[in-house]
């Protein structure tokens, strides 16, 4: 009886949260986060007494930072540099999204965006998370680092937040995106607006 009930619970709060009706207290956003540093930090534990989780499963060629470094969602508390995340946005988006599942069930999608059109005849590519939350898209992006140089940590929030934060931060500092991404820089420097859509768009497209 009380496996068919731990079941049951378990199954409602994975509709829940893929419906939006999941019961927390203040913002959307704010709950993800929370919900996120708190995986982050039992996997952390976990991870210096060497029992990482069997069903986190570490790719055989994976060379991400989730192994060797502290990743937060506080800039204080990771070490990780833009130099570690520079392309590893799928596997860090994967890894993160099966932390999430094991420690708190929160179902988050592998998603890219929506923007197809090439620019220099090369399409971008690039992986984060996406999660709904009381009818709220919410991104968490392990690898903002990898474009924004002076962003350390996970970031957590609604696709405005992220636009703002990136369009604002370039348009303050254009020199802060990343070098490792000069092909781009002449769109950076012209209309930070439509960097941004193209590597986050207007809406996420699940891979």
């Amino acid at each position: 009886m009380n496996f068919i009930l731990n079941v049951k619970v378990l199954t409602d709060m994975y509709f829940n949260i893929f419906t939006g009706l999941v019961n927390f207290e203040g913002e959307p956003s704010e709950f993800v986060q929370e919900t996120v540093e708190k995986c982050l930090e039992r996997f952390e534990k976990d991870k210096l007494i060497g029992q990482i989780p069997s069903d986190i499963v570490i790719p055989e060629f994976y060379e991400g930072s989730f192994l060797t470094k502290r990743y937060s969602t506080k800039p204080h508390l990771t070490d990780v540099t833009s130099l570690d995340l520079h392309g590893e946005c799928f596997e860090e988006s994967d890894f993160l999204r099966m932390i999430l599942e094991h420690y708190d069930g929160i179902m988050t999608q592998v998603v890219k965006s929506n923007y197809i059109s090439p620019y220099k005849g090369e399409i971008f590519k690039h992986f984060f998370l996406s999660v709904v939350i009381a009818s709220n898209e919410i991104i968490i992006e392990p690898t903002l680092g990898q474009f924004l140089t002076n962003y350390k940590g996970i970031f957590v929030g609604t696709r405005e937040d992220l636009r703002r934060l990136f369009i604002l931060t370039l348009k303050d500092n254009p020199t802060l995106f990343s070098s490792r991404w000069s092909y781009y820089r002449e769109l950076v420097l012209e209309t930070p607006s439509k960097m941004f859509e193209v590597i986050w768009g207007t809406r996420s497209i699940e891979v």
